[in-house]
């Protein structure tokens, strides 16, 4: 088994305890989203004194920024950029499975493409990476995860019907990241183990006041697999305690195994 993790870290330098704790752990390959740091200053000493020795990073200081830390080899790695919206994709191979690590843009504040150009960029992305995964190329032997922006399910956010209303859980986003998962022929790993009757988070606010302990949480954070991998599945955890450590990230890691 090689276990796998995606983690929104929002800044590589402030997390690299968690790092530690996360290698401690026993995670093989860890996909970071928003590492803020461009790839002349990545951490790679301190991140090679973890233990990570094979790394892909691709960053340019701003909000965004990607990056892999792996104990084995990986191959093939490819970097995209989204126009306009900074670098956001890596996809790479290990043991011949196809990898992908995303950090879909937010979004701005409103669900209207009319009236916000973050918005219909997000929108229009995600229509390129549906029509991506639906070539019959691209839509085997694949792993993706990352922070997709899009809690898709009713029990993904703490208040279904007033978030309706706000990016991330509106209407569109919710049909769009449908699509995405039938285009793909994706499990939705984390509802594969967790009925969608029951709550589920995996991040909680900066901007309100004491929102993990009100549970104030989205699904924002995914991981996926093709179906022709369902019997290659392990464990799976969302670990909702990485958010009460010292300065945490507003995202949590989330964890699976694949028998690869």
């Amino acid at each position: 088994m090689i276990k796998i993790c995606s983690y929104n870290c929002n800044s590589i330098n402030l997390r690299l305890d968690v790092i530690e704790r996360l290698y401690n752990e026993g995670v093989d390959i860890i996909c970071l989203q928003e590492t803020k740091v461009r790839d002349d200053k990545f951490p790679v000493l301190q991140i090679n004194e973890i233990g990570y020795e094979n790394l892909i990073y691709h960053g340019d200081g701003g909000q965004y920024g990607v990056a892999v830390l792996s104990k084995h080899k990986i191959e093939e790695v490819k970097r995209f950029d989204i126009v306009g919206s900074g670098k956001r994709h890596i996809h790479f191979t290990i043991n011949g499975v196809n990898v992908h690590n995303f950090y879909i843009p937010a979004g701005g504040d409103l669900p209207d493409t009319e009236n916000n150009p973050k918005f219909k960029q997000k929108m229009e992305y995600l229509t390129y990476i549906i029509d991506y995964f639906a070539a019959p190329e691209n839509n085997f032997n694949t792993i993706l995860m990352g922070d997709l922006n899009i809690a898709p399910l009713e029990h993904d956010v703490y208040n279904h019907k007033k978030l309706l209303r706000e990016v991330s859980h509106s209407p569109l986003e919710i049909e769009t990241m449908a699509r995405w998962i039938k285009s793909g022929n994706f499990i939705d790993i984390a509802r594969h183990f967790v009925p969608e009757s029951e709550k589920l988070y995996s991040w909680w606010s900066y901007r309100v006041k004491d929102s993990y302990n009100k549970n104030y949480g989205r699904r924002l954070d995914h991981i996926w697999c093709t179906v022709d991998l369902a019997s290659k599945i392990g464990t799976f955890q969302i670990l909702p305690q990485y958010r009460i450590l010292p300065r945490p990230s507003d995202h949590v890691p989330l964890v699976c195994e694949f028998d690869i």
